[in-house]
């Protein structure tokens, strides 16, 4: 018997839960933005509109600093990005959302310095870089370029370079990668060099009693992936 193809359904339920809503805002956000001129993703751009300033610091995050195909190619690497990193790698429902929060924080910090007010294309940047640390050895498409997860930010590099203005190009994966190396290096590597434990267990959101204790052995076995300096462990 033939087996038959999953449907859209059976796709979108297999989706972990932050990368399935987040998803959602992001594409809901960009159609907006393209469909009303009211809100053309440029606004993001706008230092000096202060009638903005909230609706900007809410949904910067979420955009990107153009529109057409690469803001589609921005929204599909995102989304695979994350679920890849939520599916594999973090294991309970509220350390994507602190990743992301974290990661959003050191944008809006360091981002407007550079003129940077649109941090989706960061996040993206900033997802690589985790996932080129926990699966360095791993296959992943960069736009259409196949490579290991470990070369994948110098892909991304080359690719901001070329496609941006020069060096002012690089300044946006690189802030992604910094932000995603201090959420490493806060969550993982200070609690192994003898730091607060606390660190590694990232507080619990959206969490059902009856699967709290499941969550908290998945949050326990986080810890077995690859990190700066040490082998890959077996899983």
């Amino acid at each position: 018997m033939a087996t038959q193809a999953p449907g859209f359904n059976d796709l979108w339920n297999r989706l972990p839960w932050v990368t399935k809503h987040i998803s959602v805002g992001v594409i809901v956000l960009h159609l907006i933005c393209v469909l009303y001129p009211y809100f053309p993703l440029q606004v993001w751009n706008i230092p000096g509109a202060p009638k903005w300033q909230v609706y900007r610091f809410v949904t910067s995050a979420m955009c990107t600093s153009g529109n057409g195909i690469g803001a589609v190619l921005s929204i599909f690497m995102f989304c695979t990005n994350l679920n890849d990193l939520e599916s594999n790698f973090m294991r309970s429902r509220s350390r994507p959302l602190y990743y992301l929060a974290f990661i959003t924080l050191v944008y809006h910090i360091l981002g407007p310095r550079f003129h940077i007010y649109c941090y989706l294309d960061g996040i993206i940047s900033a997802l690589t870089w985790t996932l080129s640390q926990e699966e360095p050895f791993g296959m992943i498409n960069v736009v259409v370029i196949p490579v290991q997860r470990r070369y994948a930010p110098l892909v991304q590099l080359g690719i901001a370079f070329l496609a941006g203005n020069g060096l002012r190009g690089l300044i946006d994966p690189l802030l992604g990668f910094f932000a995603a190396h201090m959420f490493m290096y806060i969550t993982e590597i200070v609690p192994d060099c003898g730091g607060p434990q606390w660190l590694r267990q990232t507080p619990y959101l959206f969490t059902y009693p009856d699967r709290l204790e499941a969550e908290q052995q998945k949050a326990r076995e986080y810890g077995s992936g690859y990190k700066l300096g040490k082998e890959k462990k077996n899983r």
